[in-house]
């Protein structure tokens, strides 16, 4: 118990050698325990699915039920390399939006392509839209 003690003891003055405090450190534990809240997750994803219904038409609604990933995107997903890339070009077939968009969201490296290029825009000013400025500001905050 005494060497349990001396240890607990040891980390908690490593954390506040390196600036991290009691409060801080029950704020960083507040918000882990909140962010696995499966509650707070389905009520996140309840008022996720309100605001694309507000956002999109009857019909619109009604088509996303019939977007999903082609038999050819999961045929040419299966030969990508370890960075999202897709090895086999030999299908030539066009993507859909909805599939470049799953690829962007599984690969750093297309990831870091379209952050630059959406930093460029921003940098060069070149037409930001009210979106654009949102995120923008959000990561300035």
């Amino acid at each position: 118990m005494c060497s349990h003690y001396k240890r607990c003891f040891r980390q908690s003055d490593y954390q506040q050698s390196q600036g991290l405090d009691s409060q801080d450190k029950k704020v960083i534990e507040s918000h882990i325990y909140e962010c696995f809240d499966v509650l707070q997750i389905y009520r996140d994803l309840i008022l996720l699915k309100k605001a694309v219904m507000m956002l999109v038409s009857k019909e619109q609604l009604a088509a996303l039920q019939l977007i999903g990933l082609s038999s050819d995107f999961l045929k040419s997903e299966i030969n990508c390399d370890s960075s999202g890339q897709i090895k086999s070009k030999k299908n030539k077939r066009q993507m859909s939006y909805f599939e470049e968009q799953y690829q962007i969201l599984k690969s750093n490296d297309l990831q870091e392509e379209y952050i630059n290029l959406f930093f460029e825009k921003i940098h060069n000013g070149q037409g930001m839209t009210e979106v654009d400025q949102r995120i923008l500001n959000s990561l300035q905050s």
